[in-house]
């Protein structure tokens, strides 16, 4: 496939387009499993399935999108978002993406997807996917801690379906005015790189409901 129409797929799919944003998000980070969901989206034919990763101070949420991987991600993002800060309803496509831009703001966040795409050098149709992370400039330790409790209970995972599937690990950075892409079979990479983006430790921490894995672990 093409590399820039993969990685501008990261950032500009889904656009909003699909999915409602008043749903139960339980049922869909209670049992997310990479291994399952490429494997869903192989056997059934898939065209576009999605899920999401959000890494904050205090928590880490991984789950499918609406519908079990055929939602949006502004929606995931939006109503974890909601959640997180007690719940309720979205009213509209405004707010959802108000939520979708605060959840931007605040938190790390990683978009994965699994879709039907054109192979470059035969132009046969095949599946394939990626977790895509953003780029942080600036992340607290705490941020940094949860990811490594990520790190540590889905690292093993990844690696295993980038190397069984077409599936990757990608995120950008900016080397200079350049953006770069990093591409991987694993989270290395991207932890080596957010240990470069910590800043001072935040003592005004936003109170959080869990709804995700939290962790108690100190610098």
């Amino acid at each position: 496939m093409n590399d820039n129409a993969l990685y501008d797929g990261f950032y500009k799919r889904k656009a909003g387009n699909g999915s409602a944003y008043n749903y139960d998000l339980k049922p869909l980070i209670e049992k997310f499993d990479f291994y399952d969901f490429i494997d869903y989206a192989n056997k059934n034919k898939t065209d576009d399935y999605g899920g999401f990763v959000i890494i904050t101070p205090k928590q880490y949420i991984i789950g499918y999108n609406a519908g079990f991987g055929s939602g949006t991600h502004l929606s995931s993002f939006a109503r974890a978002t909601k959640d997180i800060k007690g719940g309720g309803s979205i009213n509209n496509f405004t707010d959802a993406v108000a939520l979708n831009m605060e959840c931007e703001d605040n938190y790390i966040l990683g978009y994965i997807v699994y879709e039907k795409g054109v192979e470059k050098d035969s132009s046969k149709s095949e599946y394939c996917g990626y977790i895509g992370f953003d780029c942080k400039n600036g992340i607290t330790p705490e941020q940094y801690n949860v990811f490594l409790k990520f790190y540590e209970d889905y690292n093993n995972d990844l690696n295993y379906v980038c190397n069984k599937f077409k599936f990757e690990v990608i995120f950008s950075y900016k080397d200079g005015k350049r953006k770069q892409i990093d591409r991987s079979k694993n989270l290395d990479n991207y932890k080596d790189y957010l240990a470069t983006q910590i800043v001072e430790k935040n003592n005004n921490l936003q109170d959080e409901v869990i709804i995700g894995k939290s962790i108690d672990r100190n610098l």
